[in-house]
């Protein structure tokens, strides 16, 4: 049998998920997981948009709430990862900041054609 694990959990830092880290560890518990993993979305090069993402200031602050956790909760696998948007002319700079921490993981994900968030409910095609 598989592993029950979950690897795409954001915080309140991404500007759209709500409920601290350990909620959803304790949550994770409860359901029985043997892992569970938070991947922020990473700094959008291209622009910040605090509802989309966090900035790159708050890196740091992420890293801690899931440190926090992990030495919480030694009962449980916690990783602590990044969600990074793949943005055409950008590669390089977003190459830059998943290199500055080593991360668990990476999620890579297109949430944007051209300046489009065309999986945002408040972005219609006009």
């Amino acid at each position: 049998m598989l592993p029950k694990v979950d690897y795409h959990n954001h915080t309140p830092l991404c500007g759209h998920a709500v409920g601290e880290p350990a909620e959803y560890v304790e949550q994770a518990l409860k359901k029985g997981l043997s892992e569970i993993g938070f991947a922020d979305h990473a700094p959008l090069v291209a622009h910040e948009d605090a509802r989309y993402t966090m900035g790159y200031s708050q890196l740091p602050l992420y890293h801690e709430m899931i440190r926090r956790v992990q030495n919480q909760y030694k009962n449980l696998t916690i990783k602590l990862a990044l969600e990074a948007d793949f943005i055409p002319g950008f590669e390089k700079k977003t190459q830059a900041i998943l290199r500055a921490f080593p991360y668990d993981y990476v999620i890579g994900s297109v949430h944007f054609i051209d300046r489009w968030a065309f999986d945002d409910p408040d972005e219609k095609i006009k």
